[in-house]
């Protein structure tokens, strides 16, 4: 007789369990894209970074054009990061603010984030991160 009442109890937990799951698993799956899709929007934030601080460094050493360097850096970031929508490249000549004297090539990146798997999930929350932008100063 014991028996029988743990065995109806048991499987009426079961039940109780399906619907705890169906309720917790789309919850955590968003959780799970979300992070995916906020740390691969950091990883191509720091990817425009290490960019922009090369371009700076390499132009500025090199003597080019404003121009020059700008078609360059946007060949080279276009080929590698794919989940820019459109990159605009900015070069420009400017004095180094703290030194007299110094001039100085600041490189400026912006890319429109296009990649994620719950972009527009996380746009629905107001959550957005639709331009990206890196900048890096090197004085000559």
């Amino acid at each position: 007789m014991r028996n029988d009442s743990c065995r109806r109890a048991r499987e009426g937990e079961a039940g109780i369990v399906s619907l705890e799951m169906a309720l917790v698993t789309p919850l955590l799956l968003l959780l799970i894209a979300g992070a995916l899709t906020v740390g691969h929007a950091l990883y191509v934030r720091f990817r425009l970074c290490d960019h922009a601080a090369a371009a700076a460094r390499a132009c500025a050493l090199s003597g080019t054009s404003p121009q020059a360097c700008a078609d360059a850096t946007w060949a080279r970031v276009k080929q590698e990061l794919k989940s820019c929508g459109w990159l605009r490249v900015r070069v420009n000549r400017t004095p180094v603010p703290d030194l007299d004297r110094v001039k100085g090539l600041t490189v400026r990146l912006e890319c429109r984030y296009s990649g994620g798997v719950a972009r527009t999930l996380l746009a629905k929350e107001g959550i957005t991160f639709n331009t990206l932008t890196a900048s890096a100063l090197m004085p000559y």
